[in-house]
C-alpha cells in the first residue's frame, strides 16, 4: 500500500489532515470524469496526482516517482476528439477513429523518444521515460516548478514586450538546436511555456 500524497503538490499527508506543504486537503481534489483519479499507479512506479493542464491531445498530471522519491510531470496521450475513458480508467478510441488514435499515439511516442535524446537543453523539459499502459501512452518528464505563460496572461493580461523579450533568447536557441537535430517540438504554446517564479 502506498502512502497518501497530496494531489496538489505530492507531499506525504495524513489521511485526515491538510497538506503540511500547501495547506489543502487531499479529499478536496475531485478529478473530472475523463481524468485519472489521484493515487492511480502506472507501471508499478509512478503515482498520479492532480491535473496540471490539458490540451487537445493530452492531459498532464502532477506525479511522483515511487522508485526515486521525486516529483515528476506525466503526460497522458488523450486526444479529446477521438478518445474516451472507460470506467476501468482505460482510454478507448471512438468507434470510427481507431486509425486516427493509433497514428497519433505513434507520433506521441516518437516525439517522446526524440525529446529524450536532447537532454542537454536548458529551456526544454527533460523526458525521462515513455511507455504504453491503459490503452494509451505516457510521457514522464522532469517536474518544473513555475507558472504556465497562459496562466500569467490570464491573471495579469498581455505582457509588455520589454518583459517578454528577455525570456525568449534561450528558448529560441534551444529550439534551433532541436531543429538542427531534426527534432520538431509540436506543442510550443502558452500552456507549455513555464515561467520560473524567480
Amino acid at each position: 500500500m502506498h502512502q497518501i500524497l497530496c494531489p496538489y503538490c505530492m507531499t506525504p499527508v495524513q489521511e485526515d489532515q491538510p497538506c503540511p506543504c500547501c495547506g489543502r486537503g487531499h479529499w478536496e481534489y475531485v478529478p473530472a470524469f475523463h481524468h485519472l483519479p489521484p493515487a492511480t499507479i502506472l507501471i508499478d512506479r509512478y503515482q498520479i496526482g492532480g491535473v496540471l493542464g490539458e490540451g487537445g491531445f493530452g492531459i498532464t498530471y502532477m506525479g511522483f516517482d515511487l522508485r526515486l522519491g521525486l516529483r515528476v510531470a506525466i503526460k497522458e496521450y488523450f486526444p479529446a476528439r477521438c478518445a474516451s475513458r472507460g470506467r476501468d480508467f482505460r482510454v478507448y478510441p471512438v468507434s470510427d477513429q481507431q486509425q486516427v488514435f493509433a497514428g497519433g499515439m505513434r507520433s506521441f511516442l516518437e516525439e517522446a523518444m526524440m525529446l529524450s535524446a536532447v537532454r542537454a537543453l536548458e529551456s526544454v523539459v527533460h523526458v525521462q521515460e515513455s511507455f504504453e499502459a491503459n490503452g494509451t501512452a505516457y510521457l514522464v518528464m522532469e517536474y518544473v516548478d513555475g507558472i504556465p505563460l497562459h496562466e500569467v496572461l490570464r491573471r495579469n493580461g498581455p505582457m509588455r514586450a520589454e518583459e517578454l523579450m528577455p525570456k525568449l533568447p534561450m528558448l529560441l536557441a534551444d529550439l534551433e538546436t532541436m531543429h538542427k537535430a531534426r527534432v520538431i517540438h509540436r506543442d510550443i504554446s502558452p500552456d507549455n511555456i513555464i515561467l520560473d517564479p524567480m
